[in-house]
Parts: C-alpha cells; sequence; structure tokens
C-alpha cells in the first residue's frame, strides 16, 4: 500500500515554500522538507501567491493509501513581517483551537501538535538559512485548512475539546496505511521473530510511544520482544499463546488499558469511546463518588487521570492492571501468564500486576 505524509509533514512544507517566497525566493512547483525520520520528502504545490507583503502557499494533504479524513484537503500557509521579533507560528482557518486541558497542547492555543510544531518552525528556519538571512526579524507563518471546520466534524476533535477545525498531527511525518490484515500479519510475523530468537517472554504495547517506555522499563528484555500490538490485543495474545511464550506483558496508556480492563475486545477509537464513568467507578471507597462527575466530563484518559491526587491515580492505575490480566487471560485462552503495566505519559508506572513483573522492571 501507497505511504503518504501526515498533516504536520504538509503544514511544514507550506511553511517552507511560503517563507522561501516571502523572502524573494521566487515562484516554485514543488519544496523538499526533511522528516523527523531523516528523511527528505517532496511535496507539489497546489497554490502560490505572493503580494509584496505576504506570501500564501498550499499544499494538497497526501495520505498515501491511509483512509484518513484530511486526505486530500488543502493545507496552507500565509507568511509575513510582523514588528515583533521572532518566528511565531499560529492557527488559522480549519485549525482548530484546544479548549480543554489534558492534551499537550495548552487551553487557548492551535491544535499544533509539538513534534508538528517543530517541524514548521525547522522548515521557516530552513527556508531563512537558504535565502541567507541569520535572525528572521519578526516573522509570522499562519496556518489553515480551509475546510478544516467541515471535516472536522468527522472525527473526535469536539469530544476532546478541539473546536472549530482539524488538528495538525504526525510524529514521524509519514503515514503508513495498514489494512487490518496487513496490521495483523506484521504482529505474527514479530511473534514469530521472537520466537525463532528464543525468548519466552514477549510485551505487547498498544503503541509506539508505550512500547519506548516500556523498553527502557524492561532493559533485561531484548528488542526482539517488543511487539507493538495497536489496538490488536486479542489477536496477539492468541498468536502468544499459540507459539508458546511463557509470558505475555501488556503495557500501555490508561486510556487503552482501561478499555480492556472494562472488557472492550477492539480498543480502537472508532469503535467506541472509553466509559470513563465506568472507569471511575474502578476508584477505591468514597474516591469513586468524588470524582464519578469529573471523570464523565473530562475529554480524555489522560486529562481525567490528572484530576486525581497521587494515591487515588496508582489505587485507579492498580485496578486497571488487576483486571487487565483478568480480561487477557480470557483473550489468550490459554495457560501463558499475563502482566499488566499501565504507564503515565511521561514514563511513570501507574498500574503494575502481577507480582513476577515486579521483578523484571526492579522495583
Amino acid at each position: 500500500m501507497r505511504t503518504g505524509y501526515t498533516t504536520g509533514a504538509t503544514a511544514a512544507a507550506a511553511a517552507k515554500v511560503a517563507t522561501l517566497a516571502l523572502l524573494g525566493g521566487g515562484r516554485r512547483s514543488e519544496i523538499a522538507i526533511s522528516l523527523p525520520t531523516g528523511e527528505d520528502a517532496r511535496f507539489p504545490l497546489a497554490e502560490w501567491a505572493w503580494t509584496g507583503e505576504e506570501a500564501r502557499c498550499g499544499i494538497l494533504k497526501d495520505g498515501g493509501d491511509d483512509p484518513d479524513v484530511t486526505h486530500g484537503a488543502l493545507v496552507r500557509a500565509t507568511v509575513r513581517r510582523i514588528p515583533t521579533p521572532g518566528l511565531w507560528v499560529r492557527g488559522g482557518e480549519g485549525v482548530g483551537k484546544v479548549t480543554r486541558p489534558g492534551l499537550p497542547v495548552p487551553v487557548g492555543s492551535p491544535a499544533i501538535n509539538p513534534t508538528p510544531m517543530r517541524m514548521i518552525r525547522n522548515a521557516a528556519n530552513a527556508a531563512l538559512s537558504e535565502m541567507g538571512f541569520g535572525e528572521p526579524g519578526g516573522l509570522e507563518v499562519t496556518l489553515s485548512i480551509p475546510e478544516g471546520r467541515r471535516l472536522a466534524a468527522r472525527t473526535l476533535n469536539a469530544r476532546l475539546g478541539i473546536l472549530g477545525g482539524l488538528s495538525i498531527l504526525g510524529t514521524t511525518g509519514i503515514v503508513i496505511p495498514y489494512s487490518v490484515d496487513a496490521y495483523k500479519l506484521s504482529i505474527r510475523l514479530a511473534l514469530e521473530m521472537a520466537q525463532g530468537v528464543g525468548l519466552e517472554v514477549v510485551v505487547l504495547s498498544t503503541g509506539r510511544s508505550s512500547e519506548k517506555l516500556a523498553q527502557v522499563l524492561l532493559p533485561p528484555l531484548p528488542v526482539q520482544a517488543f511487539v507493538v500490538a495497536g489496538d490488536h490485543l486479542g489477536y496477539a495474545l492468541r498468536e502468544a499463546g499459540r507459539l508458546g511464550f511463557r509470558r505475555a506483558i501488556l503495557a500501555g496508556f490508561p486510556g487503552k488499558l482501561g478499555k480492556l480492563a472494562l472488557g472492550y475486545q477492539d480498543t480502537h477509537e472508532r469503535r467506541g469511546r472509553l466509559d470513563l464513568e465506568a472507569l471511575a467507578a474502578l476508584l477505591p471507597g468514597n474516591a469513586k463518588e468524588t470524582w464519578r462527575e469529573g471523570f464523565a466530563a473530562a475529554p480524555s484518559a489522560r486529562s481525567a487521570l490528572s484530576l486525581l491526587p497521587g494515591e487515588a491515580r496508582r489505587a485507579l492505575g492498580q485496578e486497571i492492571a488487576r483486571r487487565m490480566v483478568i480480561q487477557g487471560m480470557t483473550l489468550a485462552g490459554c495457560g501463558m501468564e499475563i502482566g499488566g503495566l499501565v504507564l503515565s505519559h511521561d514514563g511513570q508506572v501507574v498500574g503494575l500486576s502481577p507480582s513476577w513483573l515486579e521483578e523484571i522492571i526492579g522495583r
């Protein structure tokens, strides 16, 4: 299947070519940028305009064969000089605004995630260097997606408190499309590789970020032991059992693993949002009544957990770990031992079960 580029990479490319245009770099039919992976990517321009006071350039988002709502959307950068020194990146038409805490972007800011923001700034600075400028003086880059407000209605942005448009996302700059069958095949091949090198323990994570954190916490295990199962934890557990692994550790953040603890077999957000009120019911004693209302109104599991004091957060994480181990044993359908490792986004252990997992981590 054909790979594509994220909205973050597309926005960065638009920002670079618009900055070049403003500084006298002339009209171009395409632009190249460096991605966080170290690769270079080229983007054809869909629009180019320069008035002398500002430059406006647009690129059509190409998501490859990934069925994302942003595929084909115009991502535009408008660059102009301003009196305030520095390079300023702003959100314009069709770029959502963050209205609730708990996301990696502050409330009131445009919904441009940290990695895309770095890409956009790096691309604009690369244009400055190319044109022989040092300090930019004052330069404003405004990103817009003209169809963003309409397209956002087909996403979960409003539930997350992102209003008025789309988010600009992406961690690598590249979109790798996966059909369900292809994803499952990749899981099976990774497990067979682990089996082939004689491993008895595998770590099934819900995503790349949780995998990286688990690797730091589980240094005794080699890299082949770590498999990104995504939303297919049930399939991964059954395959691990079939291949004869002695133990499987499930690692992830409270949102995904909270779904598993509550009995969801498919953890993808498109199949249903995590019932945060039901998650609050797992809190001990009076805490469940104290925090139930706040949980139900939170935009995400991450922001819901941020409401809790440390002791209550650990108690909930521990209950999620305990319950997901039970669910995992049911999904595996065999005698394989299951471990549960619930992580916070800063790499702390929120919940852990059973006790043999503590020995591996060294706690």
